[in-house]
């Protein structure tokens, strides 16, 4: 019998530490969350007050599932001999003017494409987009916290080229700019 309480006592003190454990990884993971949070919404607020309404679409992720499909005369229609056609799902990070609000927001979205490859020379293969569903689109902000943590951790490399597409807008339109805004025609 004795053996038997000092079993029970290692499983709770067991427990105990498993469920500290736990206590402190969830704590650390809503801090995450809660400091991309704000970093989205901080973006959104200062690209809104420097009326930021260029818009700007990266994809970040490509499904690895893609389904085959039957090819179709449609399919043919693409350049150099079609050997297969697939759907596939794309994810975007978006700085787009919102529907509803006409404001400029950050959102996340999903497409799903319908994409042929193609032989066009000996092993040199093309692949061409056929079709685009949108599946999705909202701000990223206002995703559940699955798909915030998720895309969020491309809102890096978003930044980094919406700023160089901003910088090829204005070297375009205004002549060649460096990054600390000084220009030079």
């Amino acid at each position: 019998m004795h053996s038997d309480n000092s079993k029970i006592q290692i499983n709770q003190e067991t427990l105990d530490i498993d469920l500290t454990s736990l206590e402190r990884g969830a704590k650390s993971l809503f801090e995450s969350l809660d400091c991309l949070s704000h970093q989205i919404r901080s973006l959104e607020k200062k690209m809104s007050d420097i009326k930021a309404h260029f818009p700007f679409k990266k994809m970040v992720f490509e499904e690895i599932t893609s389904t085959y499909l039957k090819m179709e005369d449609r399919h043919t229609s693409c350049p150099g001999n079609p050997l297969g056609c697939t759907l596939k799902t794309f994810w975007y990070l978006a700085w787009q003017e919102d529907e509803t609000s006409n404001k400029f927001r950050l959102f996340l979205i999903s497409e799903k494409k319908e994409i042929v490859t193609s032989e066009v020379d000996a092993d040199q293969y093309c692949e061409s987009e056929i079709s685009t569903e949108l599946l999705s689109k909202k701000p990223l902000i206002e995703t559940n916290l699955a798909n915030r943590a998720k895309f969020g951790q491309y809102l890096g490399t978003f930044i980094d080229e919406f700023t160089q597409h901003i910088h090829s807008l204005n070297a375009t339109l205004f002549g060649v700019v460096n990054f600390s805004g000084l220009s030079y025609f």
